[in-house]
């Protein structure tokens, strides 16, 4: 505000309400981020006193104490006696449009950030367009304002003015005091319905939700998310007319119901069928003013709630918004709860998330419409940030009680690309109005596309595509050429070529003998040759006879031979002569091909294969186990060949390397393309190829045109360095193309590159993709369908999916295979009528893609191979995509393996990267936790099966990760500083640069310490999330930053699928440590959970044992085993005593070196001078029975458990319990342990074990201590 700001300060610290608090977190999470900046324009016409609007501003500011309210960078607030702020003042006469100049001043004003610590957090300006034309602007920080309270001020600052302007005294202002809310707040917090609406939130949320968007790389660098920076919003604002609004008020009917609820419900349902979920998690504001008292007080009151929302197919949508109701009323009543509590309790930023739900839905009912003086209001709306702390918000905005409403969509960059935020806007309203207009009809068959999206994703993606009603078969099209040109080259070897002339006659030669052994149409003869010219005579002849040819693989072992010539019914079998012994054992008909050998020409006497007869066939896995045969007819070969010869531009000059094998359809681009087109093929020596040796044979022989897949790609590129290529055009299919890849292809040879996708179902490919020398894609698209096919991406209702959202694909067109040979079974699962062309036929693929909005297809796995982990369900591919995205790595496969934790998500990267940290860096950036590997093996290549494809069966065993190594030690100031906060904060001398901030057991309490570490190391504000991004002191030194984790009540250590499970509460927090080394030596027979002290504190024993209580409940349905470590065994026997008063059975009770309360022990006086004494006589490092003295007195958790005992009396647990002492107090049992004895009788039993009190965690004692817990826990009854 400048200079011209007065203030002076009234009041000492106050803390932040609980509502304030979130956003205080949330502003400490994003800190360089105008995200939590709200506000509105109120847009008037008419003569206005700005000196007047400054005076009515002054009084409003001296009225409402939150204007006068100084947040604090460390947490807290001070109230300012007084404090004037000038009005802004901007000359905007020379604008062509009003919004247009509002939206750019807030622009700019939101480029000075609000500072805590100096001034109260708020603007106000005055936009002037001439002397009868203003707006208004008030811009708040979140943390003093919430939008409910703009409302008030925009209507108070208006009776100020006009107070002034008559003068007279304003209205009383009917408002609750601010600082009384934040006094209740503080004081709900330590009340029993904070732990009610805890138990409630964690029944609503037993677990995160799933994500409902997918991250990727933002197009522009202005849009790249840092560690401190959320990536732009894409906004998109769409008028509701009243009529329509009226329709949806109207469906709200039922008791409770409101319009929210149906906007809520159209959310929750267009997200379930999107994402094919069952329930989702909206996030919805609460206005949480505690009905009158503050409803017109001006301030920060509002909290998140996230609604969970289950959406069942069958049910109505008049039964879906009751539901949504019936949840929202449930979440209102504990709305006060805070959101990060939720978050903490799930874990949520060890598990890298940043909130707990993608999409918050909002009602902004806000009445600017207010006028000061003779300048009335003609117009007013929401401003919005321009950043994305969400993939998404939905505003509702009503700023005029008789005009349209606006429905306001800021979707995140890093989740939307351009313009597809419009289009979600159009199809929520369109889903909204769906659910209003038709209440009865059921959810599933509700459509979620819009008409006119519906009718460009069926019919516009095809528009431009020809269809070819009579094509030519691919035999004639040879004969054509051979006759027109028979002296030019068909096929050329090392050692010698064949002229057109020449490969015709000898393929008709032997299409008379077929026909002689009953080669006739729809028949099968199968060719089971190496690569080379008799090869390619023998598949003609077949064609020539009106038979269809089955290419096999003679290197295939003989029962698989058998298999298929057995499921083909093949006429016959050609061969070289080397197999002829080999194969007449497996068929009775074996022909010995010989056709370099002419024959003299013969007319052929029969007919000549139709476009619908069949032209060949190629057996694929099945996913039985039993290979299936593919039917292809002419007519659709021949139309993707006329596709290839048109988009390739191929001539007689041209020239392909038949290098992939023949039983492949890739195969036919490298002999039937080129041989209707009067091109050459060139044939490399028979038997399998190296990649490396074929770019030497495509420069020898000038090849221009080949097929590849991409790992014979990378290889043939390795090969090729230095050739003389001639190669001007390929395509690259079967697997996933990178761009990087790509890029080098086009870089290296000069030449066209496609991105082809398909099936053997549909011809060969039925997408492509001319892939760009400057592509900046992360995963390239596999193209828009080409002529004669359609592609569709459908539901499970075989609905077209919106653009931009995943389905299942299907194809469909003139080039789908006729079915598979003798299996009409398989013929119904996989092919089904066309519900959008007429007669028309598709064939349900198995993957799963998405079209983007400009109608390519974008492959995304597939969907048999989707695996379920840990609750969610995880595509392979989709990770193995994001794998590719990495720079450097060439391969990747990703499967569940089987581990001693259970099952783990596994990856194996080809690639000649040596660190595998930068690849985990980089998914963390890209996937959510739940689909990230939990370990990478680098390998220079994978291995790949006989399709060229990975081999899955063949990837090496997973590497096992070694713990407990030496650390490198720092190399740099900052990681000798970083190294030392770490071991400080975590109380550990191992710790290397390189250990994981996370498996060295890091919970909120050291993050806290780490976050505030790093400001004081550096002088930076730090993310929160920047820890789990980088989880390293090396990492961590790089980022300059860091993020933390909340702590939590209860943890999990050790194994999680024990025979029995075991609570044990801890002394204080400083016993994590101990616990996992004993969980350790405990073994997997013990599922081991640690429960400690919240750092918030509790208000008693009896408070602490309900909290542990909740916790055990709520964890297990069985018996419960509970133990107590020192002062915590006071807490485990009031839980215990607890849990069986609620009629929990609790199997055993057990304490671990707690002594009995009595006497002096619960004195506080006692422990304070001991404190005293300590920090006295600096004595803290001397220890006392193995615990030092420092660490004793400075453990919060510790020092309350001792504190709470003053007025405590222990009662005997009416259980089997179990005393484990030390023997470092053997000398001290009398007065130590005794008691116990005595007050338990023999339900009580004793177990003593080697050890001082601080000890018996240690190597030396630890498996005494886990010998005697396992006894007392497996005991009989």
């Amino acid at each position: 505000m400048g200079p011209s700001e007065h203030h002076s300060v009234a009041h000492a610290l106050l803390p932040l309400s609980l509502s304030q608090h979130e956003v205080w977190l949330d502003q400490r999470a994003w800190p360089d981020n105008a995200h939590l900046v709200i506000g509105g324009c109120l847009h008037m016409r008419g003569p206005l006193d700005v000196a007047r609007m400054q005076q009515a501003l002054d009084r409003m500011v001296c009225e409402y104490e939150v204007l006068r309210l100084v947040p604090h960078e460390s947490g807290g607030q001070h109230l300012l006696e007084s404090y004037r702020a000038p009005l802004i003042e901007v000359d905007a006469s020379g604008a062509d449009d009003v919004r247009t100049a509002v939206q750019a001043w807030w622009a700019k004003s939101l480029q000075t950030p609000y500072r805590l610590d100096d001034v109260p957090l708020w603007r106000f300006a005055v936009l002037h367009f001439g002397p009868l034309e203003h707006c208004a602007l008030i811009q708040f920080h979140h943390l003093v304002m919430d939008g409910w309270g703009t409302t008030q001020i925009i209507r108070r600052w208006s009776e100020h003015y006009a107070a002034l302007a008559s003068g007279e005294a304003p209205p009383v202002a009917q408002q609750g005091h601010y600082l009384r809310f934040i006094e209740e707040s503080t004081a709900y917090r330590n009340a029993p319905e904070f732990d009610k609406d805890a138990a409630f939130w964690q029944s609503q949320l037993p677990s995160l939700p799933a994500a409902l968007f997918d991250r990727h790389a933002p197009a522009a660098a202005r849009d790249v998310p840092s560690d401190t920076r959320l990536p732009a919003s894409r906004l998109s604002r769409l008028p509701l007319d009243r009529a329509s609004y009226q329709r949806i008020a109207d469906a709200a009917c039922g008791p409770g119901q409101t319009a929210f609820c149906v906007f809520l419900a159209a959310l929750a349902l267009y997200f379930c069928r999107v994402r094919d979920l069952q329930d989702v998690v909206i996030g919805v504001p609460s206005l949480n003013r505690n009905g009158k008292r503050y409803k017109e007080t001006p301030g920060m009151f509002v909290g998140v709630m996230p609604v969970r929302i289950a959406v069942a197919p069958d049910d109505t949508a008049a039964s879906l918004i009751a539901t949504v109701s019936r949840n929202l009323r449930a979440a209102l009543r504990h709305a006060r709860y805070p959101l990060s509590e939720v978050a903490r309790h799930l874990h949520a930023i060890r598990s890298h998330r940043d909130s707990l739900f993608d999409v918050l839905l909002s009602y902004e009912r806000q009445g600017y419409a207010v006028s000061f003086g003779e300048a009335h209001a003609v117009g007013s709306w929401q401003l919005f940030p321009g950043v994305a702390r969400y993939p998404l918000g939905m505003t509702v905005c009503e700023f005029d009680e008789d005009g349209p409403l606006d429905l306001v969509l800021e979707g995140s960059s890093a989740c939307f690309d351009e313009g597809e935020i419009d289009l979600l806007s159009r199809r929520l309203r369109h889903v909204i109005c769906e659910l209003a207009d038709a209440p009865e009809r059921r959810l599933a068959e509700l459509d979620i596309v819009p008409r006119d999206e519906r009718d460009a994703l069926v019919t516009q993606v095809h528009a431009r595509l020809r269809h070819t009603a009579d094509p030519q078969t691919f035999v004639s099209q040879f004969e054509s050429h051979a006759a027109r040109t028979p002296d030019a080259v068909a096929l050329v070897w090392d050692e010698g070529s064949m002229s057109y002339a020449q490969l015709d006659r000898s393929a008709r030669a032997l299409a008379h003998t077929l026909r002689r052994a009953g080669a006739r149409a729809d028949t099968v003869v199968a060719v089971c040759m190496g690569r080379s010219a008799d090869a390619i005579v023998a598949m003609l002849a077949v064609a020539k006879a009106g038979a269809a040819f089955l290419p096999l693989d003679v290197d295939a072992p003989d029962a698989r031979l058998a298999l298929i010539l057995a499921e083909s019914a093949a006429i016959a079998v050609l061969t070289a002569p080397g197999e002829r012994q080999r194969l007449s054992a497996l068929h009775g008909k074996v022909i010995v091909v010989g056709a370099t050998t002419i024959a003299p020409p013969q007319a052929p006497d029969w007919p000549a294969p139709s476009a619908r007869d069949l032209a060949y066939v190629l057996f694929t896995s099945g996913s039985t186990g039993r290979p299936k045969g593919v039917m292809v007819a002419h007519e659709a070969l021949a139309r993707r060949v006329a596709w290839l010869g048109r988009t390739w531009a191929i001539t007689r000059d041209d020239r392909a390397a038949q290098s992939t094998q023949l039983t492949f359809d890739p195969a036919l681009i490298e002999w039937v393309v080129p041989l209707t087109h009067g091109a050459s093929v060139a044939l490399p020596p028979s038997g399998r190829l190296a990649p490396e040796s074929t770019a030497a044979f495509a420069a020898q022989h000038g090849v221009t045109l080949m097929a590849f897949v991409p790992s014979t790609l990378r290889r043939f590129l390795d090969g090729a360095r230095g050739l003389d290529l001639r190669l001007r055009v390929a395509c690259c299919g079967g697997d996933v193309l990178t761009p990087a890849l790509a890029r080098r292809f086009i870089s290296e040879t000069g030449a066209r590159l496609f991105n082809v996708y398909g099936p053997t179902e549909a011809c060969i490919f039925a997408t492509a993709w001319e892939c760009s020398a400057d592509t900046s894609d992360a995963v390239l698209p596999v193209g828009r369908p080409v002529d004669d096919s359609r592609v569709y991406v459908l539901d499970a209702q075989r609905r077209p999916v919106p653009f931009g959202c995943q389905g299942d694909v299907y194809l469909g067109g003139g080039t789908l295979a006729r079915g598979y040979l003798n299996r009409t079974d398989l013929d119904a699962q996989a092919f089904c009528g066309d519900p959008f062309v007429a007669g028309g036929r598709l064939y349900r693929t198995g993957d799963r893609g998405k079209i983007a909005m400009d109608g390519t297809l974008h492959f995304l796995g597939r969907s048999d191979r989707q695996i379920k982990l840990r609750g969610y369900r995880i595509e392979p591919a989709e990770v193995e995509a994001a794998l590719l995205a990495f720079d450097g790595v060439n391969q990747a496969a990703v499967r569940l393996v089987d581990t001693a934790l259970g099952q783990r998500l596994y990856a194996w990267v080809g690639s000649g990267l040596q660190d595998s940290a930068t690849i985990s860096r980089h998914l963390r950036s890209r996937l959510p936790d739940y689909m990230l590997p939990s370990g990478i093996t680098l390998m220079p290549a994978l291995p790949l099966n006989n399709t060229g494809k990975i081999d899955y069966t063949a990837l090496p065993e997973p590497l096992t990760l070694h713990v407990g190594e030496p650390g490198r030690a720092p190399r740099s100031p900052l990681e000798q500083d970083l190294l030392g906060l770490w071991e400080a904060t975590l109380n550990r001398r191992d710790i290397g640069i390189d250990d994981d901030f996370f498996e060295l057991g890091g919970d909120s309490l050291a993050a806290v310490d780490i976050l505030s570490g790093v400001q004081r190391l550096t002088g930076k504000q730090a993310s929160l999330l920047t820890l789990t991004e980088h989880p390293s002191v090396a990492e961590l030194a790089e980022a300059l930053a860091s993020g933390v984790k909340p702590s939590r009540l209860m943890l999990p250590l050790g194994a999680q699928s024990g025979d029995t499970t075991l609570f044990l509460a801890a002394s204080g927090h400083g016993d994590l440590l101990r616990f996992q080394t004993l969980a350790h030596a405990l073994g997997p027979r013990v599922r081991l959970f640690m429960l400690q002290p919240p750092p918030d504190g509790f208000s008693g024993v009896s408070d602490l044992a309900a909290r542990y209580a909740d916790e055990m409940a709520n964890t297990t349905s069985g018996a419960i085993n509970i133990a107590g470590f020192s002062v915590g065994g006071i807490a485990a026997l009031e839980a215990a005593r607890l849990l069986q008063a609620r009629g929990r059975a609790v199997e055993r009770l057990i304490l671990i070196d707690t002594v009995f309360p009595s006497g002096m022990l619960r004195r506080p006086r006692f422990w304070r001078l001991l404190a005293w004494l300590t920090r006295r006589l600096y004595v803290q490092e001397l220890s006392m029975n193995g615990r030092r003295l420092g660490a004793m007195f400075a453990d919060t958790g510790l020092v309350s458990q001792v504190m709470a005992l003053h007025d405590y009396r222990p009662q005997a647990f009416a259980g089997r319990a179990c005393l484990i002492k030390s023997s470092g107090l053997a000398n001290w049992d009398r007065w130590l342990f005794r008691p116990w004895l005595q007050l338990s009788g023999e339900r009580m039993t004793v177990r003593q074990i080697a050890g001082l009190h601080g000890s018996v965690f240690d190597a030396d004692h630890v498996d005494g201590l886990a010998a005697a817990l396992l006894a007392e826990v497996f005991r009989d009854n």
